[in-house]
Protein backbone atom coordinates (compact mmCIF):
# COMPACT_ATOMS: atom_id res chain seq x y z
CA UNK A 1 0.00 0.00 0.00
CA UNK A 2 1.24 3.10 -0.88
CA UNK A 3 1.98 5.89 1.85
CA UNK A 4 -0.17 8.89 1.75
CA UNK A 5 1.68 12.76 1.59
CA UNK A 6 0.84 15.30 4.50
CA UNK A 7 -1.34 17.03 1.56
CA UNK A 8 -3.41 13.59 1.30
CA UNK A 9 -3.83 12.63 4.51
CA UNK A 10 -4.94 16.99 5.48
CA UNK A 11 -7.49 16.47 2.67
CA UNK A 12 -8.55 12.93 4.28
CA UNK A 13 -9.48 14.62 7.26
CA UNK A 14 -11.00 18.08 5.70
CA UNK A 15 -13.15 15.45 4.21
CA UNK A 16 -14.05 14.09 7.40
CA UNK A 17 -14.68 17.48 9.07
CA UNK A 18 -17.33 18.47 6.12
CA UNK A 19 -19.30 15.44 6.81
CA UNK A 20 -19.03 15.74 10.83
CA UNK A 21 -20.22 19.71 9.99
CA UNK A 22 -22.54 18.89 7.54
CA UNK A 23 -24.51 16.15 10.15
CA UNK A 24 -23.70 18.70 12.65
CA UNK A 25 -25.82 21.28 10.45
CA UNK A 26 -28.65 19.45 8.44
CA UNK A 27 -28.91 16.09 10.60
CA UNK A 28 -30.26 13.94 8.50
CA UNK A 29 -31.01 13.26 4.82
CA UNK A 30 -32.09 15.99 2.60
CA UNK A 31 -33.66 14.01 0.44
CA UNK A 32 -35.58 11.78 2.90
CA UNK A 33 -38.94 11.04 1.45
CA UNK A 34 -37.86 11.45 -1.84
CA UNK A 35 -38.47 8.49 -4.39
CA UNK A 36 -37.09 5.11 -1.71
CA UNK A 37 -36.21 5.01 1.61
CA UNK A 38 -33.21 6.38 3.21
CA UNK A 39 -30.57 3.73 4.11
CA UNK A 40 -27.63 4.79 6.37
CA UNK A 41 -24.61 5.89 6.42
CA UNK A 42 -25.10 10.06 5.79
CA UNK A 43 -22.87 11.26 3.67
CA UNK A 44 -21.27 14.14 2.50
CA UNK A 45 -22.27 14.91 -1.22
CA UNK A 46 -20.40 17.29 -3.45
CA UNK A 47 -22.58 19.62 -5.30
CA UNK A 48 -18.95 20.34 -7.32
CA UNK A 49 -16.57 18.04 -7.80
CA UNK A 50 -14.08 17.41 -5.11
CA UNK A 51 -11.63 17.51 -8.23
CA UNK A 52 -11.94 21.20 -7.67
CA UNK A 53 -9.09 22.52 -5.09
CA UNK A 54 -11.45 26.08 -5.03
CA UNK A 55 -14.35 24.29 -3.52
CA UNK A 56 -13.56 21.30 -1.83
CA UNK A 57 -13.50 22.32 1.57
CA UNK A 58 -16.36 24.26 0.94
CA UNK A 59 -19.54 23.68 3.02
CA UNK A 60 -21.62 25.68 0.70
CA UNK A 61 -20.62 23.17 -1.76
CA UNK A 62 -22.04 20.16 0.45
CA UNK A 63 -25.02 18.51 0.62
CA UNK A 64 -25.95 15.51 3.06
CA UNK A 65 -27.88 12.47 1.96
CA UNK A 66 -27.92 8.85 2.93
CA UNK A 67 -25.93 6.42 1.19
CA UNK A 68 -29.44 5.21 -1.54
CA UNK A 69 -29.86 8.92 -2.06
CA UNK A 70 -26.34 9.54 -2.46
CA UNK A 71 -25.06 6.43 -4.79
CA UNK A 72 -28.47 5.27 -6.33
CA UNK A 73 -31.23 8.59 -6.52
CA UNK A 74 -28.87 10.86 -7.48
CA UNK A 75 -27.13 8.78 -10.57
CA UNK A 76 -31.00 7.67 -11.98
CA UNK A 77 -32.42 11.04 -11.13
CA UNK A 78 -30.12 13.54 -12.18
CA UNK A 79 -32.34 16.81 -12.84
CA UNK A 80 -34.49 15.93 -9.48
CA UNK A 81 -31.11 16.06 -7.61
CA UNK A 82 -30.30 19.43 -8.95
CA UNK A 83 -33.85 20.38 -8.17
CA UNK A 84 -33.29 19.49 -4.49
CA UNK A 85 -29.95 21.28 -4.41
CA UNK A 86 -31.45 24.33 -5.48
CA UNK A 87 -34.51 24.41 -3.53
CA UNK A 88 -32.26 23.37 -0.52
CA UNK A 89 -29.75 26.09 -1.27
CA UNK A 90 -30.66 28.45 -3.20
CA UNK A 91 -31.49 28.85 -7.22
CA UNK A 92 -27.78 29.65 -9.10
CA UNK A 93 -26.22 27.34 -6.44
CA UNK A 94 -24.90 24.76 -8.75
CA UNK A 95 -23.92 27.61 -11.29
CA UNK A 96 -22.34 29.46 -8.48
CA UNK A 97 -20.28 26.70 -7.32
CA UNK A 98 -19.08 25.66 -10.81
CA UNK A 99 -17.69 29.63 -11.68
CA UNK A 100 -15.88 29.13 -8.10
CA UNK A 101 -14.86 25.65 -9.12
CA UNK A 102 -13.71 27.31 -12.74
CA UNK A 103 -11.97 30.16 -11.08
CA UNK A 104 -7.70 29.28 -11.27
CA UNK A 105 -5.96 29.89 -7.80
CA UNK A 106 -3.13 28.00 -8.46
CA UNK A 107 -1.43 24.52 -7.37
CA UNK A 108 -2.74 24.32 -3.49
CA UNK A 109 0.41 23.77 -1.09
CA UNK A 110 0.15 22.40 1.89
CA UNK A 111 -0.21 25.48 3.69
CA UNK A 112 -3.16 25.93 1.76
CA UNK A 113 -4.91 23.02 2.85
CA UNK A 114 -3.93 23.37 6.61
CA UNK A 115 -5.63 26.80 6.42
CA UNK A 116 -8.82 25.40 5.08
CA UNK A 117 -8.82 22.60 7.77
CA UNK A 118 -8.17 25.13 10.79
CA UNK A 119 -10.76 27.33 9.09
CA UNK A 120 -13.39 24.05 8.76
CA UNK A 121 -12.65 23.26 12.76
CA UNK A 122 -13.32 27.30 13.53
CA UNK A 123 -16.52 27.00 11.82
CA UNK A 124 -17.71 23.62 13.33
CA UNK A 125 -16.48 25.18 16.91
CA UNK A 126 -19.45 28.45 15.98
CA UNK A 127 -21.98 25.91 14.80
CA UNK A 128 -21.49 24.03 18.25
CA UNK A 129 -21.55 26.76 19.91
CA UNK A 130 -24.62 28.62 18.57
CA UNK A 131 -26.67 24.86 18.99
CA UNK A 132 -25.62 25.40 22.50
CA UNK A 133 -27.58 28.56 22.59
Amino acid sequence: MKKKTPVQLCKDRIQDKLRHLAILKYKRCEARGIDRKCTPPLQADHIESRGSANTYADIDNIILLCYGHHFWWKKQYPNRWAALVEATRGDGTISRLAEIARTNVGTHLLADWLKAEAELDELTKKYKEKLEK
